[in-house]
């Protein structure tokens, strides 16, 4: 897939589980997300200068969480996971 930088991971084809890193997998603040469970994630708008980018992932089953990543880098993490899951025939169009 010719991904350089932040590679998503099939942990398992026949089961369709694949995870992406939020950041590099070496930096503090990295989180492993699994893209079939993701219900929906949103943009935080920032409350002050300065703030980090943040974007708010809902999971199906209604759990949330705020990570420090911009909506732009989540999206593209989110699409990268979906072009492989495509690609290995883990899910269809």
């Amino acid at each position: 897939m010719n991904f350089t930088q932040k590679p998503p991971i099939p942990v398992s084809i026949s089961e369709a589980i694949c995870l992406f890193p939020t950041h590099s997998p070496k930096h503090i603040k990295n989180s492993w997300i699994a893209y079939e469970h993701i219900a929906r994630f949103d943009k935080i708008a920032k409350q002050e200068t300065g703030q980090p980018a943040q974007t708010l992932v809902t999971f199906k089953n209604g759990y949330t969480t705020t990570l420090d990543v911009s909506i732009h880098t989540f999206q593209t993490q989110w699409q990268r996971t979906f072009k492989l899951m495509y690609k290995c025939g883990m899910i269809g169009l």
